[in-house]
């Protein structure tokens, strides 16, 4: 079965950023996929360390292997789609988001694991302009360095993923366009995996 996992890169347990997620991957889960969640939050994240263990010609594995990582990288490598949140931190994505997007250098360097993954990116903002696109151009170049599929929302808004406008969960759950945005990218990403499957 096709499989979407989200991540949650949110330094908070049950925050906005989970909130609209979690409502991206039911979207998901209504259009037959199966669907998982990654919390960030309660993970043990180690930075890049740059020593190259994980290129083939070295150890073809990484170096750091007493953290959450290899186990995130796992799942994200039996992903067919793969939905990342962030909540917007100075106009980019979280430190601890960042921190695992480093480390996923491993998944690149050992064959371009992540390629032709269908990825799709949501940001939260504590105001409408609040940084979002920004953070979500911020996981679209990470994506693409992996050389996979980046999507957009899809119909009828279209545009560069979810945004939502919250300073906590009682906000997002308020934010109308925010919850269909995050439905609509749950969607889609679900749609083009699935396409994606059929065609291989």
């Amino acid at each position: 079965m096709v499989k979407v996992v989200g991540v949650v890169g949110s330094h908070r347990r049950n925050g906005a950023t989970e909130f609209l997620v979690r409502e991206a991957l039911k979207a998901a889960e209504e259009e037959g996929v199966e669907v998982e969640m990654v919390t960030l939050a309660d993970k043990k994240i180690e930075f890049c360390k740059v020593c190259f263990d994980c290129s083939p010609e070295k150890e073809g594995v990484c170096s750091i292997r007493d953290d959450d990582v290899p186990e995130i990288c796992r799942k994200l490598e039996e992903a067919d789609g793969i939905i990342v949140g962030s909540p917007v931190y100075f106009g980019l994505p979280t430190g601890r988001l960042k921190a695992l997007m480093d480390r996923t250098v491993a998944l690149r360097r050992g064959g371009f694991k992540l390629r032709n993954k269908v990825g799709g990116a949501l940001a939260v903002g504590g105001h409408r302009n609040g940084g979002q696109e920004t953070t979500l151009t911020a996981i679209h170049a990470w994506m693409l360095v992996h050389d996979m599929l980046v999507v957009s929302d899809g119909k009828p808004t279209s545009h560069f993923g979810a945004t939502g406008v919250a300073r906590g969960r009682e906000d997002a759950e308020k934010d109308g366009t925010g919850l269909q945005l995050a439905r609509s990218l749950g969607k889609r990403v679900a749609e083009a995996a699935k396409q994606l499957r059929r065609k291989a």
